[in-house]
């Protein structure tokens, strides 16, 4: 969803902050991203209803059950690096892959 962007951009402050990287290489970092091909979608009525019901069923954020939903929605897997929410869905959502699974 499009606010992956500022989700991105909150992850490279606080890389910043806690001196795992500098300004500059976050703004390159943050460049990449926004030359990347990649499809930012819009928040969508139905999704949100579906991200809210879920995360309140299964106790993950509305966040999280947005990137969950769109993976359902696009028949997709969805790769992630926050161990928290692994540990919680593995039982439930085989869709929900860590990051160091990905094969391009």
């Amino acid at each position: 969803p499009k606010y992956a962007l500022l989700e991105f951009c909150n992850a490279l402050r606080k890389y910043v902050i806690r001196a795992i990287m500098n300004e500059e290489d976050a703004l390159k970092a943050l460049n990449l991203l926004l030359e990347a091909s990649i499809t930012l979608i819009d928040i969508d009525k139905e999704s949100l209803i579906n991200a809210l019901k879920y995360s309140l069923m299964n106790h993950v954020t509305v966040y999280d059950s947005y990137y969950i939903i769109l993976a359902h929605n696009l028949n997709t897997e969805l790769y992630t690096a926050d161990e928290k929410l692994l540990s919680k869905l593995s039982n439930i959502e085989f869709r929900l892959k860590h990051i160091k699974e990905y094969r391009s």
